[in-house]
Formats: structure tokens, sequence, C-alpha cells
């Protein structure tokens, strides 16, 4: 049986709302905030994903976000670093009262699958074997990581991911050979210069339009010369400056890095 929330809180109480402690990861195209601990298993779970072609997208998804727990007061398991929604546009929560199973699509396509989700007709874009996949994952000991929220009975989560496991049950290491893929963790290209297009490129757009002087233009996932401007201008913002790349035209290591430091001076109180 999955823990309950509350034993999941107790068990890792020391990370709640701890923003400054977390670290972010690579999820796919995305950067997440999680526990550190955690990193393996969200390694994991992209892998599912990638070995099933899910693609996720960056605009709806997220993971550490220090509020209360949906219909609510208590504290989300999103606070503490060890959950995450993916995809919420087609993974939509949903009161399904006496609804033991989820619904799914049997369309080929990702986006034939969303279609569905947004008739009424399914409840996720993702598919049942994809998810059975998903609950493979185990530690080295056997123990099941990964909760998944359609699988509720009384609601429906579908975005949400979250993992079911002490800290020191997570310590003991994910068992790589129950998770579905190539063997190793899955590479997503961080770094972006002129000319290229995609999610990356949107994820960084949308960074800079909230922390560069001037605006990366249209948030359209295509690094063009006003997408580079914005760059340019945010290298030039900080101190020292990042001499990273020609006028603007290269988010390397470390833009991507300042840009991380940019967002957390914000957030800070």
């Amino acid at each position: 049986m999955p823990r309950s929330t509350s034993s999941l809180r107790n068990a890792w109480k020391e990370w709640e709302c701890k923003e400054a402690r977390m670290t972010v990861i690579d999820f796919g195209p995305d950067r997440i905030r999680v526990v550190p601990a955690t990193k393996d298993a969200w390694t994991a779970l992209a892998r599912v994903m990638a070995t099933h072609d899910y693609r996720i997208r960056t605009t709806d998804t997220d993971s550490y976000n220090c509020r209360a727990i949906t219909g609510g007061t208590g504290k989300s398991l999103h606070s503490y670093g060890i959950a995450l929604d993916v995809n919420w546009k087609t993974n939509p929560f949903k009161n399904t009262p006496n609804r033991v199973r989820p619904r799914f699509s049997s369309k080929r396509t990702q986006e034939g699958r969303g279609a569905d989700v947004r008739d009424g007709a399914v409840d996720t874009d993702m598919t049942e074997r994809m998810i059975e996949d998903v609950r493979a994952i185990t530690t080295v000991d056997g123990k099941t990581v990964f909760v998944w929220g359609g699988d509720w009975r009384s609601i429906k989560d579908a975005m949400h991911f979250q993992i079911d496991l002490t800290p020191a049950e997570l310590g003991e290491g994910i068992e790589w050979r129950t998770v579905k893929g190539d063997g190793g963790p899955v590479a997503h290209s961080l770094f972006v210069r002129e000319g290229d297009v995609g999610d990356t490129v949107e994820y960084y757009q949308r960074k800079l339009a909230r922390l560069s002087p001037t605006s990366p233009g249209r948030i359209d996932g295509e690094f063009g010369p006003k997408t580079a401007a914005s760059v340019s201008a945010f290298q030039k913002s900080r101190t020292p400056k990042v001499d990273e790349g020609a006028s603007g035209n290269w988010i390397g290591p470390w833009t991507m890095s300042e840009l991380d430091a940019a967002e957390a001076e914000l957030a800070a109180p």
C-alpha cells in the first residue's frame, strides 16, 4: 500500500519549504528543483518517459512549490521536493469518486491522446504501458519508488508523480535493471545557441523574460536576434559580467548558472 501523505511529510520534514537546499536537475528538456538525494529517481522516471517517446513540455511541468495541498490546508508534497507534475494541460486533476482505474486512450500519438483528454473521454495522455514501467521502478531492495496520481480512487491527478519512500529507503539506491531504457541516464542538451529551436530554447526565453533587462520577444522556442539581445543584456547585467559566446548567441554553463543564481536572488526574501 502507498504511504499516506502525512507519513511522507514526516519522513521528509527537514526539507519542508527549504528551497535554498534543493538542487536543480535535468528532467528531459526541463530543469526541476528537488531534494538532492532524489536525483536518481527522477532520472529513472525521465528515462522511462523518453523510452516511450513521451515528450515533456517545459511550460506545464514543475516540481518544488511551497504550497498547500489541492483541496486541503496541509502542505503539498511539492513543498518537500519529492513530487513532480508533468504536462498538466493534458493530465488534469479530476474528482472521480468510485472510479478505481484510470482511463487510457488507445490513440498511438501523444497529440491524439491529448485530444481524447480534452474531449473528456480519458484521464491522461500517457500510455498504460509507460505507467506500468513507472510502477516497476524499484530500489535495490525491491521497494517501489513512485506513486502515480492517476491511480488514486476518489481523484485522478494524472500529472502527478511522488516518491513513496523515506530518505533512508531511497538511499538504498535505484535498481537500474527495473528501469526501462538503454541502461544509462537520458542525455539532453542543456545549452543552446542562436538558430536553435525547441523546448530548451523556450525554457530559457521564459527565464530571460523574468531576469533580463531586455525582453527576448515572443516566447516561441526560436533562438533568434531578440533572444540573443536578451541573453547579451543579461550577461552584461551580472557582476562580474558573463563572458560567454559572442553578442549573446550562446547559452552555455556560465550563463545557465547565472540565470539560476539570478532566479534565486529574485526569490529571496
